[in-house]
């Protein structure tokens, strides 16, 4: 069983405006910012569609391009909520019944893959583990995505960002989701 991918049609795409959006709020200064607003979830996936090639990018290399050029625009609270919801979406999955095999790179980056899947994808593999299968086995690596926000924001300062998210994208962190049954 592969990894599921099907070409995209390539669209134009501008970053939502964030007074438009729930969960997305404008801050007036480059400085850090921690902890700011999600991008809405909504908002997050239809980043991740527009952005999308229109053939199949497992790895996201294309996807992360496009996704780090888009939020090197600004606001620097669109690059923050983007960190912050794909930090809570990596988390929500790192647990037991994925990564028990992985190392703490290979399961980072195999969850990544799922997230620059989409959004059925990710939710399919939220509501049945075995999903997730395919893209550990095929060693499916989206190691790009994880630097998108770390990479706009510097695109956008011009300063090297500390990144520090409400949620821990790093394998293992969600102890909840390690806790033997």
């Amino acid at each position: 069983m592969g990894v599921p991918s099907m070409p995209r049609p390539k669209k134009s795409f501008s970053l939502p405006d964030p007074r438009r959006l729930p969960g997305m709020v404008a801050f007036q200064s480059a400085a850090p910012v921690r902890h700011a607003p999600r991008v809405d979830e909504n908002a997050f996936w239809l980043l991740i569609e527009e952005c999308g090639p229109p053939t199949p990018d497992p790895e996201g290399e294309e996807l992360a391009a496009a996704l780090e050029a888009r939020l090197a625009k600004g606001p620097v609270s669109a690059v923050v909520g983007f960190a912050e919801r794909l930090a809570e979406l990596l988390y929500r999955l790192d647990r037991r019944e994925y990564g028990e095999d992985l190392s703490g790179d290979a399961f980072l980056y195999v969850r990544a893959a799922v997230i620059v899947a989409g959004r059925r994808e990710y939710e399919a593999v939220l509501a049945d583990p075995r999903r997730f299968a395919p893209f550990a086995a095929d060693q499916v690596w989206a190691e790009s995505l994880i630097y998108v926000p770390d990479r706009a924001y510097e695109g956008l300062t011009g300063r090297e960002w500390s990144r520090d998210t409400r949620y821990s994208f790093e394998s293992y962190s969600n102890t909840a989701g390690w806790e033997r049954g």
